[in-house]
């Protein structure tokens, strides 16, 4: 069995063909019995032994002539890549395309490193790769399928269903591996060769004079919200004169996160008419997947910027939008360590005292120790900064934590929202689409607290950009208004003779002068303070678990696109797991009433959500369709049903004994409610609800108030009839004619029911009886003429309680009962 340098000499031998001089050719174009030589050979080795062999030749021949021309290279690869294709399709089952791809990789880790060197692996490495498509069956079919059809060049994969899903699910977990070797790879090699480079254009952006005068010798540069997640197409990295763009162009080719740009690495118009651009369109569909590990890998390599690393990170997720089918896993940890990307560490001049949270008493020692007479210089009076971000940068990192919660709520989602409260206050936004701060959901409190932190930490921020920025000479400075010199008497009685007029005109030039100066110095003023608030608007306090912050005003694009690209705002919706729709409304009366205008279009959209729910919400929401608003409530009209059958649950009992409290208290605040139309609202809820239900054993018939006998029977009785009687008495105060009468029937069957279920409940029934008559005394007169039962249940329930009262020789009850009649 050949070793790996005499199996990399066969391969050398058999790809490059002979001549029939025995000379070597290059021109690249194996015979048949060089291929099946090369089989042969290949067969009977290691498969690892025979990648790395097969990769070390591919190599040899890969080697340009540094003179060549770019279309002389370009030709060059085109002949590797046909050569490829052939051996591959020799090879068949025996080759394995993503071993090889690791061993190209593998084998040019030892040659020097150019621009021009690993532009050329860069190139080769998607030829390569492109290749582990002609290796499933499936796939290969789906090719000779849709060349029968004389399908278009064009045509898409999408909705071919020949692929076998078992085919598929092992090309997406062995692409995944190999994409992670390529992105070390870049980090490695590429990353490296283009480091400096980038270092000098990232500083260069971030130069300006007022650093130089200030405390730092670079600031974090003028705030740049570009995103590769927040536009249509990659045009914000159009300018390949630009060292980090063409980094990031050759990045996106090679992990085939951009379909329009790996299209500019096709050969020639024969190669595309074939079946190339599919393969293409495959791998940048289904070869895209993305791991925490890949993430990781960006994270801590040394041999990239925070920029570059936080580019390379937005660009692997924008093929987990909503119309890509790449899967993505990552860790909360992760996220956490991505906001270490934003953090901005200032460097200052040797003559500054000021020290940063990460400097210590030691280096402080060391540097007074080199700088010798310039230790004199520092000054230990000035405070210790906190940790600080690049502020475009830290709400670039936010939108990135954005997306990963939307497709990761379970795993990302719910401890970002328990950790990190601006990214909460980002998904209340996202998902009521109320871009406001405070968000949406706060009451008048809440927002007020939330004004006052952010000015807080925006006078601090504004402080700390002073201390870096401003100019050592302004620090010091103090203005001060030149005093008016005026000659006094004893200096003119020395000789000094001037008139009157002339003492005038000098105190009045004397004016103007200080006026000029003063007004000189106001206006350097107002220009420094300009320049710090521009140079403050990148600068911020790190803490991700501070309290929320506003969003710049550039963010906001970037936020708003970001929705776009991934539907964010459908995702937290639909997530039940945590429930973001539910933690954004909040609980109680007064949220659903602060979210009653964003959440009719979604209930509305998604009836589905109806369930999900919390019992003040579909109450509420039944009420508001129920009332007088007219058109504004036509969105509500075509959802009663599924809120009514909601409200009935809720009352029910099926969603537990809370739910149903919750719900019973918030209509019963309507039934008691002095407005008359949020009264009639409640009992047509109510009615609809649970009064239809016939109860057999009931010898009133309470008509459109029915509900009022269903208490009783409820799962949950012993606690709601205690409820509904606090709230009953109440509402008797408004209520007049058949609904009082319907009340007082109702309230009577009550008195018997906690009498015999034995509850604490304190419910003296003639007592509030009386207390009614004697306060109401012309609206019970009306409801007695009219209503002749009740006539007879008031004086029968009056008689028996004095009976009651002198057969126990109970006064007080007796008086108590009295008095409210006598008054």
């Amino acid at each position: 069995i050949p070793t790996q340098n005499v199996a990399q000499l066969i391969f050398s031998h058999c790809l490059k063909g002979e001549c029939s001089s025995g000379s070597v050719s290059n021109a690249l174009k194996p015979s048949g019995d060089h291929l099946r030589m090369l089989r042969s050979v290949y067969a009977v080795l290691n498969r690892k032994l025979a990648a790395n062999a097969l990769a070390s030749s591919v190599l040899i021949l890969h080697v340009p002539d540094p003179a060549s021309k770019m279309s002389d290279l370009n030709s060059h690869l085109q002949s590797i890549s046909c050569l490829l294709c052939a051996v591959v399709d020799t090879l068949g089952k025996l080759y394995d395309g993503f071993q090889f791809v690791k061993a190209i990789i593998k084998a040019q880790s030892s040659t020097p490193k150019t621009v021009i060197s690993v532009n050329n692996t860069a190139r080769l490495i998607l030829e390569c790769t492109l290749l582990v498509t002609r290796t499933m069956p499936s796939l290969q079919t789906a090719f000779v399928a849709n060349a029968s059809r004389k399908a278009s060049k064009m045509s898409s994969f999408y909705d071919l269903d020949l692929l076998d899903e078992g085919d598929l699910n092992r090309f997406r977990e062995n692409m995944l591996g190999l994409r992670k070797t390529i992105l070390r790879w870049c980090t490695n090699n590429l990353c490296r060769v283009y480091y400096a480079k980038v270092i000098q254009e990232e500083q260069a952006k971030c130069s300006d004079t007022y650093y130089e005068q200030g405390a730092v010798t670079k600031g974090p540069g003028a705030p740049d919200y570009n995103s590769v997640l927040g536009a249509d197409s990659f045009a914000g990295d159009s300018d390949l004169s630009s060292p980090f763009h063409r980094m990031m162009a050759l990045i996106r080719c090679i992990l085939f996160l951009s379909p329009k740009e790996v299209e500019s690495f096709s050969m020639v118009d024969e190669e595309r008419e074939k079946d190339r651009f599919q393969r293409i369109e495959f791998c940048c569909k289904y070869g895209v997947d993305v791991d925490n590990e890949m993430l990781q890998i960006m994270l801590s390599s040394p041999n990239v910027t925070p920029n570059t690393a936080l580019s390379v990170i937005e660009n692997l997720l924008s093929r987990c939008g909503s119309d890509c089918a790449a899967r993505i896993s990552c860790r909360a940890d992760t996220v956490w360590d991505m906001y270490k990307l934003a953090e901005y560490a200032p460097v200052f001049h040797s003559d500054m005292g000021i020290k940063s949270e990460t400097d210590d008493d030691s280096n402080i020692s060391a540097d007074k120790e080199r700088n010798g007479s310039q230790a004199s210089l520092i000054r230990p009076d000035k405070p210790k900064l906190p940790r600080l971000a690049v502020t475009s940068i830290w709400w670039r990192v936010s939108s990135v934590a954005l997306v990963l919660s939307g497709l990761l709520p379970d795993q990302i989602g719910s401890e970002m929202w328990d950790k990190n409260p601006t990214l909460a206050a980002l998904i209340r936004m996202t998902t009521s689409q109320k871009y406001r701060y405070p968000t949406a959901d706060c009451n008048e409190i809440e927002k007020e607290r939330v004004r006052r932190a952010e000015e807080t930490t925006k006078e601090k921020e504004a402080k700390i950009a002073e201390l870096l920025f401003m100019p050592l000479k302004e620090q010091n400075k103090k203005i001060e208004k030149p005093e008016p010199q005026v000659l006094s008497p004893a200096h003119r009685r020395r000789g000094m003779r001037s008139s009157a007029r002339q003492r005038a005109k000098q105190e009045k030039n004397m004016a103007v002068e200080q006026e000029r100066q003063a007004a000189a110095l106001h206006a350097e003023k107002m220009k420094l303070r300009k320049v710090l608030r521009t140079l403050q608007k990148n600068v911020m306090l790190w803490d991700p678990k501070q309290d929320q912050r506003k969003p710049p005003k550039g963010s906001i694009t970037l936020l708003l696109a970001v929705n776009d690209s991934f539907a964010l705002a459908e995702k937290y919706r639909l997530s039940t797991s945590p429930d973001f729709l539910l933690r954004t409304i909040g609980e109680g009366r007064s949220a659903i009433e602060r979210a009653y205008d964003w959440l009719i279009p979604i209930v509305s959209s998604h009836p589905a959500i109806i369930d999900r729910l919390q019992p003040s919400a579909s109450c509420f929401l039944l009420l508001r369709a129920y009332g007088v608003e007219g058109d504004k409530n036509r969105e509500l009209l075509s959802l009663t049903g599924p809120l009514l059958l909601h409200v009935t649950k809720c009352l029910t009992g099926e969603f537990g004994e809370h739910h149903a409290l919750l719900a019973m208290e918030l209509l019963l605040q309507d039934i008691a409610d002095e407005n008359s139309d949020r009264r009639r609202c409640a009992r047509k809820v109510l009615q609809e609800a649970v009064g239809d239900a016939k109860v057999l054993d009931s010898p009133r018939d309470l008509g459109h108030c029915g509900w009022l006998l269903q208490m009783t029977h409820f799962k949950n009785r012993e606690e709601l009839v205690p409820l509904v009687v606090k709230y009953l008495t109440r509402a008797l105060a408004y209520e007049r004619g058949k609904v009082l009468s319907t009340y007082i029937a109702a309230l009577s069957e009550y008195k018997i029911f906690l009498e015999a279920s034995k509850t604490e409940e304190n419910f003296d029934f003639v007592s509030m009886l009386c207390e009614l008559i004697a306060v109401r005394s012309h609206v019970c007169s009306d409801a007695f003429d009219r209503f002749p039962p009740l006539r007879a249940l008031a004086i029968s329930q009056v008689k028996n309680a004095f009976e009651r009262a002198i057969e126990s020789n109970d006064a007080a009850k007796l008086m108590a009962s009295s008095s409210y009649l006598v008054t």
